[in-house]
């Protein structure tokens, strides 16, 4: 058996899976399904690109489906508005943000709910409650329109 270090230093090739390994892509993912929630609806996406991690000589390690997805982040509502208002005002900024991720050619959403009247609101837009649990990773580098932080 080679050590950890050897196999770390085994050089990786990435490249786009081939409309080919969709068998092979599919049955790998179905093998797993308890640990990786695997969702077959995917292929139908049109952001879906599936990445293809192979030693030199083609032999695939890892199949790393990837989609982009559209996130809601947090809610800031206007302390003078009320329940009502708010609640209409959020349904319709839901439209708008699921109108603008369907014409991207994002076909989820994500929004992040930490007590119990945001989840609720959640659901009643639609939203499923995942039984998983969610990482980020932030990505470095210079924001591509400035960032909001330079608007005036």
């Amino acid at each position: 058996m080679p050590s950890v270090g050897t196999i770390l230093r085994e050089a990786i090739s990435l490249r786009s899976a081939l409309r080919v390994e969709l068998p092979q892509i599919k049955a790998w993912l179905e093998a797993r399904k308890t640990r990786n929630q695997f969702d077959p609806a995917i292929f139908n996406y049109p952001t879906l690109e599936v990445i293809a991690a192979t030693n030199g000589a083609e032999k695939p390690h890892v199949y790393l489906p990837v989609q982009k997805a559209a996130v809601l982040e947090s809610v800031a509502v206007n302390p003078e508005s009320t329940p009502t208002e708010v609640a209409h005002a959020l349904v319709m900024a839901e439209r708008a943000a699921e109108y603008s991720a369907h014409a991207s050619g994002c076909r989820e959403i994500y929004f992040l709910a930490s007590d119990q009247n945001t989840a609720a609101g959640a659901k009643h837009l639609g939203f499923e409650e995942m039984d998983m649990k969610v990482y980020r990773k932030r990505l470095g580098g210079p924001e591509p329109n400035g960032g909001l932080d330079d608007a005036q």
